[in-house]
């Protein structure tokens, strides 16, 4: 069902909002200029074959073509599957390209130890 109202928020399956966007496109309430943030949860889908990926590619586009932007937030626990620390950097390089991310934050040591995270040597042995 699509509002008859204007939302502060909307909530999505990143399939479900694929849907409405190409599916609704004379009443033009999912085109990215009534949209001011776009998040991503698990954003480390944007690096593979999932609607993320595509979203994530339109609101970049529209970005180009408007002179706007729309602002991502990329929430994740792991933002790649990558082990080996030049492909990690790489998996992130990609990840800051694909949603044209100027600013990455994430705790400091500090600060997760304050939260009750116990650090480990996860190094691998070789």
């Amino acid at each position: 069902m699509i509002p008859t109202t204007k939302f502060d928020a909307l909530v999505s399956t990143p399939q479900a909002f694929l849907t409405l966007q190409q599916t609704e496109t004379k009443t033009k309430w999912f085109t990215w200029s009534n949209f001011f943030a776009c998040v991503f949860d698990e954003v480390h889908h944007v690096l593979k074959d999932h609607p993320y990926r595509i979203i994530a590619h339109g609101i970049k586009a529209w970005e180009l073509n408007e002179k706007q932007r729309v602002q991502v937030v990329g929430l994740s626990a792991s933002l790649t599957y990558a082990v080996e620390h030049r492909a990690v950097e790489q998996a992130l390089a990609n990840l800051c390209h694909d949603l044209s991310v100027t600013k990455m934050i994430s705790p400091t040591e500090e600060e997760l130890k304050k939260s009750g995270y116990v650090p480990q040597d996860d190094s691998i042995g070789m």
